[in-house]
């Protein structure tokens, strides 16, 4: 259940700082949408 759990978060955790930032962009880009799509 541990090894598991640990080869979980070595797949979500980011390579890099940039691949980080990149992801949280395209949350930030998708979620602005949705709320402008959902506002409107």
């Amino acid at each position: 259940m541990i090894a598991r759990e640990e080869k979980l978060s070595d797949w979500t955790r980011p390579s890099s700082t940039t691949e980080q930032e990149r992801t949280e962009r395209m949350i930030r880009e998708a979620v602005k949408e949705h709320l402008e799509r959902f506002s409107s």
